[in-house]
């Protein structure tokens, strides 16, 4: 394999092949894309934000806490977009270690935390179908506190190894594989993704079973419990979509990362490479969607939202506190007033009476 300096790099001949430069139009559809990705990430998340943050009805459920820790960690998946983005966009940053890793670093740190955090919403819907009676023990304030605390710790924890360990060399490219060690890879990354897949789809067959068998019992008993089965529905109809999803835009990045990283030769197209990198950015994207699809306070939130209203609008509520507004004004124009409103108002009726009877004029009593 023949070596090729190419200014600042001396790089494999097969890596300088595999980075050639594409044609401007390619390069701007490559940049159009990104930054619909990063739109949609960013609006989409930043909703999710704001209605479980102003809206007193989703900020009552504890576990929505989680879905504002996922919301975050999605939200800043959309930046680490950016900040891998800039690359495209001016090759010098590559030339630097402390810029180049922070380009792998930084998206690995936000992916870790959406992956617990969707790990962790997983498990709290297990716990509130399998044991709805200590479920209600389990669901406080403080142990949901320490639950995202300890997923952004571990998240940082794992994600910031190769800051200390890495094969960073000025003279390769600034890509994944010329900067986190394959060990690390193999051993850390893979292990995560397939422990966080393994473990929503097990939660999920758990609940399905459990759905499944309390269905059963219902139809054999004749009860009619719509809200327990409603609220099951909605447990799984929440779930399965997260797991579909994760699985669509994850598991072919992480095949080709894997790939690569296992047999270096196999240099991975350029092109099928972005387009995992981005349809593994897009499953940030998604969450915010399956929440507003399949949860109707969210979806009744973001309308609102995006009409510039509080969540917590209502205009009969409105209304009524207008008119209590207007009898406070009322009340307090009077009392500042005081005997001569009076007075006016005692004249003006006895005007009012003389209209309709004169013998109660005072030139008649």
């Amino acid at each position: 394999m023949r070596l090729v300096v190419t200014g600042n790099f001396a790089t494999d001949e097969s890596i300088a092949t595999s980075e050639a430069p594409s044609s401007p139009l390619c390069s701007s559809c490559w940049i159009a894309v990104d930054a619909v990705v990063i739109t949609v990430i960013i609006l989409g998340n930043v909703l999710t934000i704001l209605a479980v943050r102003l809206s007193r009805r989703l900020r009552n459920p504890q576990s929505n806490r989680l879905i504002l820790s996922l919301a975050v960690s999605d939200l800043l998946v959309g930046l680490a977009v950016i900040y891998h983005l800039l690359f495209f966009l001016d090759a010098r940053l590559a030339c630097y270690k402390y810029s180049c890793i922070p380009r792998f670093v930084f998206p690995a740190f936000c992916c870790c935390a959406s992956f617990c955090n969707v790990t962790a919403i997983a498990f709290d819907r297990y716990l509130a179908i399998i044991h709805p009676l200590k479920y209600s023990e389990y669901a406080r304030e403080r142990l949901f506190t320490v639950a995202i605390t300890i997923i952004w710790a571990c998240s940082a924890f794992v994600s910031t190894i190769p800051i200390y360990w890495n094969i960073y060399d000025s003279s390769n490219v600034c890509e994944l594989y010329t900067v986190f060690p394959r060990l690390y890879m193999i051993a850390i990354l893979t292990p995560l993704f397939v422990t966080v897949w393994l473990s929503i789809f097990v939660l999920y067959l758990r609940i399905w079973r459990e759905a499944r068998i309390h269905a059963r019992r219902w139809k054999l008993t004749g009860a009619n419990d719509l809200d327990r089965d409603s609220s099951q529905k909605k447990s799984i109809q929440v779930v399965l979509p997260i797991l579909g999803c994760f699985t669509i835009f994850w598991l072919p990045y992480v095949v080709v990362a894997l790939v690569h990283v296992i047999d270096v030769d196999q240099q991975p197209s350029p092109t099928i490479y972005r387009v995992m990198f981005s349809m593994a950015m897009l499953n940030s994207a998604v969450n915010p969607i399956i929440y507003a699809w399949k949860n109707r306070a969210f979806r009744k939130a973001f309308k609102k939202l995006m009409r510039c209203r509080s969540p917590d609008y209502n205009q009969f509520n409105s209304s009524f506190q207008h008119y209590l507004r207007k009898q406070d004004e009322l009340v307090q124009r009077d009392v500042k007033n005081g005997p001569e409103r009076l007075l006016k108002d005692a004249v003006k009726n006895h005007k009012t009476a003389i209209e309709h009877d004169p013998m109660l004029s005072t030139e008649n009593l």
